[in-house]
């Protein structure tokens, strides 16, 4: 992957581009059976998010085509099961919503549960059973650096909480930026923090559609980040649900 920190996707056709690029992407890494399936639920979270999740639709409408893709895999119950595909495309925003702390009324945009599965004539019960189907199968935790906005990523300790060849956490943010570059380049941390300004909050990565897709393998897995890092490198991988 190119450094391309210095620059962002600001206008609306570029951001759209890169939608509809990553759409595309995702299809072709999802089984042909399960495709029509993906483009149900997909239908359902974009028009969601972008009627109710502004200002910030489009990271909602990435991070949920992105975890629709690692659901519609074969085995999984969003394919082989009677569920409707409203019923997974809310847990799906709402897993989203969960990480993020959606309900939390001091971050923006703020949406209760029940204002959701309102939204999506479902019960709350209904859609927060889903979302934990979908939790528990990918391992996904609160603040997962897998699933947080890139515009909220700066923010996220997880996102730069790396382990060392000793096994120690550290935060890569207090390392050189040599060590930064590395863990880059294996697809460890989003972007190389030393590089960063104060114009991240305010443009959209282009690097983020990548890092993001590259969490998720051809068969639905999210990849593990020790799996491309150099084994002599001090930075070996970014700690994972059991070391949070």
């Amino acid at each position: 992957m190119s450094d391309t920190s210095s620059r962002y996707l600001e206008s609306p056709e570029e951001i759209e581009a890169g939608l509809e690029e990553l759409r595309g992407d995702l299809l072709e890494a999802i089984d042909p059976p399960y495709r029509d399936r993906f483009r149900e639920i997909i239908e359902l979270t974009d028009a969601f998010c972008r009627e109710h999740l502004k200002p910030f639709e489009v990271e909602f409408v990435l991070c949920c085509r992105l975890l629709a893709g690692a659901c519609c895999q074969e085995g999984t119950p969003i394919v082989e099961g009677r569920t409707k595909a409203k019923t997974w495309a809310a847990a799906i925003v709402y897993t989203i919503g969960w990480v993020n702390f959606l309900s939390d009324p001091t971050f923006e945009p703020t949406m209760s549960s029940e204002e959701m599965a309102e939204a999506f004539g479902l019960s709350v019960g209904t859609m927060q059973r889903r979302s934990v189907e979908i939790r528990d199968g990918l391992e996904i935790i609160p603040s997962d650096p897998n699933w947080t906005l890139p515009s909220r990523m700066r923010e996220n300790p997880l996102v730069w909480m790396v382990e060392d060849e000793n096994g120690l956490v550290v935060d890569i943010r207090t390392l050189p930026r040599e060590r930064q570059v590395k863990a880059y380049e294996a697809g460890i941390i989003p972007y190389i923090p030393d590089d960063a300004d104060e114009s991240m909050d305010l443009g959209f990565p282009p690097e983020a559609f990548a890092a993001f897709f590259n969490e998720v393998e051809e068969e639905g897995d999210l990849v593990e980040a020790d799996d491309a890092a150099d084994p002599e490198d001090p930075v070996i991988g970014r700690i994972g649900p059991d070391d949070s």
